[in-house]
């Protein structure tokens, strides 16, 4: 609810799968453990190869003379200092959509993270540096100055990466 009314925001209306549509979760539990022969008594493990941050990027502004945000792929690899620049936007606490040219994450908005900006920087760069983990993000929002494509393409960035080879993962080969 938003200043008592229902929000327009989709994702806040979506009925939970998993409770709207059981059969759907319990075949997706299914299919791997028949795919990899798991007994029935073993729990089945998904682990998780990657995390891809999203960066939404905001359209450009020809009245406040704000130019569009240089071109991201779907799929954007970035250095550390680079990718640390993209988080600290997103965790300053303001929306870029209401200061300008900027990109934009949940981390930007209190009710999705109660931790203090440094602490979530701090633990982000220690992992990143401690794991060897490459810096890879998916873009969404306005990609240059004609193109948007919202959120949709967060549905098609899982089917790429799942289709990457170890060696195309790896920006240093």
């Amino acid at each position: 609810m938003v200043k008592g009314a229902p929000t327009k925001n989709p994702r806040y209306l979506q009925l939970d799968p998993n409770y709207s549509k059981p059969i759907d979760r319990y075949l997706a539990e299914l299919g791997p453990r028949l795919y990899r022969r798991i007994p029935a008594d073993k729990p089945v493990l998904h682990p998780v190869g990657a995390t891809l941050p999203g960066r939404r990027n905001n359209p450009a502004d020809p009245d406040a003379h704000i130019r569009p945000l240089a071109v991201y792929g779907p799929i954007h690899y970035q250095d550390l200092p680079e990718l640390f620049m993209d988080f600290v936007c997103s965790l300053t606490g303001k929306s870029p959509s209401t200061t300008g040219a900027g990109s934009e994450g949940a981390l930007t908005k209190g009710p999705f993270n109660s931790l203090v900006a440094t602490t979530d920087l701090n633990n982000a760069l220690l992992s990143f540096i401690l794991s060897g983990y490459p810096g890879f993000s998916s873009a969404a929002g306005y990609i240059g100055r004609k193109y948007k494509v919202d959120h949709d393409i967060s549905l098609l960035v899982p089917e790429l990466w799942s289709r990457l080879t170890p060696e195309e993962r790896d920006p240093s080969s």
